[in-house]
């Protein structure tokens, strides 16, 4: 994929922000060596935890949704800090601070 030299030049100059999406946690490991909860996993432990295993089967989104307006808010932020917590980062996630 070829940049803009737009691009390239701000980039050189420090001049952009780097912004990251939902899938930032991608290559991130637990210290046991297990993945992140992404995606339907993620969708599967807070449903298990808040609304029950049949809603399993519906969207991130809307399982969010509904655990939101159905239990105290804090406990689920508490609930989803903890899936993410120790988290140990990739190598990539590690050259992150690197970039100017």
């Amino acid at each position: 994929m070829e940049l803009p030299d737009d691009l390239v030049r701000r980039v050189r100059e420090g001049r952009v922000v780097l912004f990251l999406g939902a899938g930032a946690t991608k290559g991130a490991r637990m210290p046991d060596g297990r993945e992140a909860p992404l995606g339907n996993e993620l969708r599967n432990r807070i449903a298990e935890r808040f609304l029950g295993s049949e809603y399993s089967s519906e969207a991130l989104a809307w399982v969010a949704e509904l655990t939101s307006s159905h239990a105290n808010l804090y406990e689920v932020q508490d609930f989803i800090t903890e899936q993410f917590r120790a988290l140990v980062p990739s190598d990539d996630h590690r050259l992150l601070p690197t970039f100017r």
